[in-house]
């Protein structure tokens, strides 16, 4: 793998997010976390940390981990192998060659989709493993939980 896709751990404990993503990751895991733990699938975390193989941490902005991931045991705090589905927004810090770099790590640990959000253009782009991408309607719905849906709108509301 790419070095520089290596997360250490102390670069992770210095990342810092802006209050409007924050809630903006909260509204996500808010409109996410209630059907799912109502049906037991899983659970929806903000900057879990995740160990992808021998060298590479990521800590998605937001994660949706299935129940049966998270039951196995986990090293030293980070959750063994990606999340079913890893969130990130797009931002100076994170930018497009980031992002593409973590969604190829993320698909090659087993996710089933990434979704990245553009909050300037209030746009989610849901991505999957084969190379698919599509643009996010309102609600976002999720090939993962079938179930659910996320408002969009909620999502980027001030």
């Amino acid at each position: 793998m790419d070095s520089s896709t290596n997360f250490s751990k102390e670069s992770a404990s210095r990342c810092r997010r802006p209050i409007s993503d924050t809630t903006r990751f909260r509204t996500i895991c808010s409109e996410l976390c209630s059907p799912t733990s109502q049906q037991k699938l899983g659970d929806v975390r903000i900057e879990a940390g995740f160990k992808l193989g021998a060298n590479n941490w990521l800590q998605p902005d937001v994660s949706f981990i299935r129940t049966a991931h998270l039951e196995k045991a986990q090293p030293r705090g980070y959750i063994e192998g990606a999340p079913a589905i890893a969130i990130e927004v797009a931002s100076e810090s994170n930018t497009p060659s980031k992002l593409e770099r973590k969604q190829k790590l993320f698909f090659a640990y087993g996710s089933k989709e990434v979704w990245t959000v553009f909050p300037e253009t209030n746009e989610i782009r849901v991505s999957m493993p084969d190379g698919r991408s599509r643009v996010a309607g309102d609600p976002i719905e999720t090939d993962v939980l079938t179930a659910c849906s996320v408002p969009l709108s909620a999502t980027f509301a001030n």
